[in-house]
C-alpha cells in the first residue's frame, strides 16, 4: 500500500503510505510535491525545458540531455 510519483522509484525516496491517507491526498502530499519540485527547478534557462521537463529526477543517466544548463539537486 506504497505510492510512489513515479515508477522509477525503486527505492521509495518518495513514498507515501496509502494506508495513511487517500490517492489525493497522496498526490497532493509534500513527498510528491517535492519530487515534482526538483522536475520544476531543473534545467531553469534550458529553451528545452517544455520537452524535456527537465529530465527525469530519479535516474539522471537516461535523460540524453548534454546541456550545461541541466541542474537536478
Amino acid at each position: 500500500m506504497i505510492m510512489v510519483p513515479c515508477s522509477f522509484d525503486q527505492n521509495k525516496k518518495y513514498e507515501v503510505s496509502l494506508r495513511e491517507m487517500n490517492i489525493t491526498e497522496a498526490w497532493n502530499s509534500e513527498a510528491f510535491e517535492k519530487f515534482r519540485n526538483k522536475m520544476r527547478n531543473a534545467c531553469p534557462d534550458s529553451s528545452k525545458k517544455l520537452i524535456c521537463m527537465g529530465g527525469c529526477p530519479l535516474m539522471p543517466d537516461i535523460v540524453f540531455c548534454g546541456s550545461e544548463k541541466r541542474k537536478i539537486k
